[in-house]
């Protein structure tokens, strides 16, 4: 069973004290990443892209840079602290856009017709809830205050952010949750618990691999996800055609 406490960070901001203090050679610039060698670099795993799903909306566009992404919906909140780091050279991403979004507590995403995969899902077409952009402190560090995600009816519960890189390229991840905090969260918080427990699982099938998958800190009705994202920009993806001009 998880801690029902809100998780200490000091993992974290050691680990992000040791990359921002080691001695770093052959500086460069990558879409305002400062990029170096640290001394380890062990300490960088590489995270594998993921496909961004149906649902993509450039909240550039729309003007949604936040942290808050709730619009006041009830749900279980969930805190999303990402730190973005250079794989290669374990340098902190500073300055790089995050597109940060996920379906509300009763797997439906906004800005869209849901019913183009569920049928007799709603049209969302014209709202905002769970979506919005950040950039990148000097850190490399984001934080969003968005819901635990509810389940839709093809896929776990995961959520999905993506950059914006040069030359039309980005790096785009899905997040998944494991079964068992997820399946606590929607059989113990309103509303999750009205639904009851996601019909697909996460570890079933094809579509994540370990690396993919998280577990969140906190308690099961305030969770938390906090990680460091090792950016491989050799292995980028294209941009969403979204973010055409």
């Amino acid at each position: 069973m998880k801690d029902e406490k809100s998780p200490s960070l000091h993992g974290v901001l050691d680990r992000r004290t040791f990359i921002k203090s080691s001695t770093a050679a052959a500086i460069t610039t990558f879409a305002g990443m400062e990029l170096g060698c640290a001394r380890e670099p062990t300490l960088c795993t590489v995270t594998p892209t993921y496909q961004e799903g149906p649902f993509y909306i450039n909240t550039l566009k729309l003007g949604l840079e936040r942290s808050d992404l709730t619009e006041g919906i009830v749900g279980a909140p969930l805190r999303v602290r990402l730190q973005l780091i250079e794989a290669q050279t374990c340098k902190p991403c500073k300055n790089l856009l995050v597109d940060l979004w996920s379906a509300n507590p009763r797997g439906r995403y906004s800005g869209v017709d849901n019913a183009l995969l569920v049928e007799g899902a709603e049209d969302t077409r014209g709202e905002t809830f769970m979506r919005g952009h950040q950039f990148t402190d000097s850190d490399g560090v984001v934080e969003f205050e968005t819901l635990f995600p509810g389940w839709y009816e093809l896929t776990p519960p995961h959520l999905h952010f993506t950059t914006q890189m040069p030359d039309e390229r980005a790096y785009t991840w899905q997040f998944f949750i494991d079964d068992a905090f997820s399946d606590q969260v929607y059989t113990t918080v309103t509303p999750y618990s009205e639904r009851g427990v996601h019909p697909v699982r996460t570890s079933e099938g094809n579509r994540t691999v370990d690396s993919l998958t998280v577990t969140p800190t906190g308690s099961y009705s305030a969770p938390v996800i906090d990680m460091v994202v090792g950016i491989d920009t050799s292995q980028l993806l294209d941009r969403a055609s979204e973010y055409a001009p």
